[in-house]
């Protein structure tokens, strides 16, 4: 029997990239996939068609790379907002059908003219977006009722419907590590003109509601962590592929002081076993 043709899914988290030519692995968005395609109808009817594009490039040259989209997850910041926005109007030109799904700290949760100012934005997802966007994928293959799904907002006919607030993941081990499950295997051989940086997440939320910050909308909230031996087992793998620079993602790195003492001393124990990493750089608890 002929193997059944699978949508194709593009993922962007497009990096700083440092006159020394420092980049950060696209973690957000391999998160999402490492997340999904362990969902047997989703690894049955989606295939991640390409690498994660993470490295600018001219638009016309990532256009050149990407063929017959069908959902495309953009993840956004500010450092890329501008670049993602000219893409993702490009492939929404060419590929009309194809789902433009928008995420990261960019992503306005309140704006009511957010698909005028967009209209090539389909969908925005809103705080995590592990479950969000697992569910988007399967309601793609359905009747594509995006209002059954919270922690959304979509465009129809440029305006904005808001969905019910989603809820926190409580078991973060729910989701598979993406350096763990590989999908970065092979990144740093194949991008070899860049110095790749890996982020490093042990815990999401953070208990202060400081005036000046909105750590992904995760502040004044309980903290949830992630396990010890999955952190131990990142950091591994971190070291055995050359990461120069790991980057912590937590809001109060040491709040938890006997857990992050440890991480610390995995750390410096991949440092002295392989060389790497060889910076280290974190948000400290306040």
């Amino acid at each position: 029997m002929e193997a059944k043709n699978k949508k194709r899914i593009y993922l962007s988290q497009f990096s700083i990239i440092t006159e020394n030519q420092f980049v950060l692995l696209p973690y957000s968005v391999a998160t999402l996939w490492s997340y999904s395609k362990q969902f047997l109808k989703i690894s049955e009817n989606y295939e991640l068609a390409s690498d994660i594009l993470f490295i600018k490039k001219p638009i016309e040259e990532v256009m050149d790379d990407i063929t017959d989209p069908d959902v495309f997850g953009f993840s956004t910041y500010v450092w890329n907002s501008n670049y993602t926005d000219t893409l993702a109007k490009r492939v929404k030109e060419k590929y009309p059908d194809c789902l433009i799904v928008y995420g990261g700290p960019q992503v306005s949760d309140s704006d009511p003219d957010l698909f005028k100012k967009k209209p090539w934005v389909d969908i925005c997802v809103h705080q995590e977006g592990e479950y969000s966007f697992k569910e988007i994928l399967l309601q793609n293959l359905g009747d594509k009722d995006w209002s059954a799904i919270p922690g959304l907002s979509y465009n129809i006919n440029q305006q904005r419907i808001a969905t019910e607030k989603s809820t926190r993941i409580r078991n973060l081990d729910e989701i598979p590590s993406p350096y763990i499950e590989g999908i970065f295997d092979g990144y740093v051989e194949k991008y070899s003109d860049y110095t790749l940086n890996a982020i490093l997440e042990t815990n999401r939320g953070c208990p202060y509601k400081c005036t000046f910050c909105d750590w992904g909308g995760a502040t004044f909230s309980k903290l949830f962590k992630f396990g010890e031996e999955r952190v131990y087992e990142e950091i591994e793998w971190m070291g055995q592929n050359k990461i120069d620079c790991v980057v912590n993602a937590d809001a109060n790195f040491g709040i938890f002081k006997k857990r992050d003492s440890l991480i610390v001393d995995k750390l410096i124990e991949s440092k002295e076993k392989f060389e790497y990493p060889k910076l280290y750089t974190t948000n400290w608890a306040k």
